[in-house]
């Protein structure tokens, strides 16, 4: 039973603060075990979370879940104030996010790779998004990062994920305060010897505004219709490209 708790620890009080010492506990079938201190100044912890089941917590951006997954995490951190919402613009710390044997819904990274292998035009470039957000799931075997946090905002630099259908690396930053997220992913795609796909992701995390860096694979497209790349390595202009497939 993964809602099952398990939970002892120390308790020590004083006016206007309390200390848990040595809590030891089991949350959605994972161990938990950490210290805190609590005050009208703030709140600190140190904690370790291993194994814990976090499917149905409802993580999700941009139409994208994370409906399955086993976590670790362990972290340093602290925030000032005596409410969430002080904290989501405070907190400091750092720490290491570490997910395994997990599900992604609403987004097929498998189906991105198979749109780009079977490219044949400019236009086909313009769908490789919405292939992927176009329903199904992503298996994820494994995914990392460790993580900086700067008054309320989390900072990394190197996310990796290994999931069915490729690999993806990335760096950016999530602001709690503002709901806000600013990432940069790149997409290896599995199969076919494609090219890296960058993908940036901004704005509010319910709905953020995807952009899509196709260059390489506007330059692959290019050598596979026989038009050659400006000099400097921009892309070819579309007028180029079906011109070449004219040709064909």
């Amino acid at each position: 039973d993964v809602y099952k708790r398990q939970v002892s620890f120390t308790l020590t009080a004083a006016p206007g603060q309390a200390r848990v010492d040595r809590l030891q506990a089991r949350w959605r079938g994972g161990a938990l075990s950490g210290a805190a201190r609590l005050g009208l100044g703030g709140v600190s912890t140190d904690f370790v979370l291993q194994g814990a089941e976090i499917g149905g917590l409802g993580l999700k951006a941009g139409g994208v879940a994370l409906a399955a997954g086993r976590l670790d995490l362990r972290a340093s951190l602290a925030a000032i104030g005596t409410r969430p919402a002080a904290w989501a613009t405070s907190l400091s710390g750092d720490g290491r996010i570490d997910l395994r044997d997990a599900r992604l819904e609403g987004f097929s990274l498998g189906a991105v790779a198979n749109r780009a292998r079977a490219l044949d035009s400019l236009g086909g470039l313009v769908g490789l998004v919405e292939a992927g957000l176009g329903g199904g799931a992503t298996p994820v075997a494994s995914a990392g990062a460790t993580v900086k946090a700067t008054q309320g905002v989390l900072t990394t630099r190197d996310l990796v994920v290994n999931a069915d259908g490729g690999a993806v690396d990335g760096a950016g930053s999530v602001d709690l305060g503002r709901r806000a997220l600013d990432l940069r992913l790149t997409l290896r795609l599995a199969g076919g010897g494609l090219p890296p796909l960058g993908v940036g992701l901004t704005g509010g995390w319910d709905s953020p505004t995807v952009a899509l860096d196709a260059n390489a694979l506007q330059r692959m497209l290019a050598d596979r219709l026989g038009v050659a790349a400006p000099p400097g390595g921009k892309p070819p202009k579309p007028a180029d490209l079906l011109r070449g497939l004219l040709r064909r």
